[in-house]
């Protein structure tokens, strides 16, 4: 695999290990504390997407 003889590593999405945490209402329960984290979804040339997960519930929501 050229990967492996470039000495690049395949980092998967199950792979996150750590997740920062915010102060950040949950829309669903009104929780005031969520993990996240950030992805580039699109081309470089726009913005990240912050994924929130509540402390709570563990209800999902997201930013662009």
């Amino acid at each position: 695999d050229i990967r492996r003889e470039l000495g690049m590593e395949i980092i998967e999405e199950h792979m996150v290990m750590e997740y920062s945490k915010v102060s950040k209402k949950c829309e669903k329960c009104g929780h005031g504390e969520a993990t996240y984290y950030t992805r580039l979804m699109r081309s470089a040339d726009k913005g990240q997407t912050t994924f929130y997960t509540c402390i709570g519930y563990g209800h999902p929501s997201q930013e662009n």
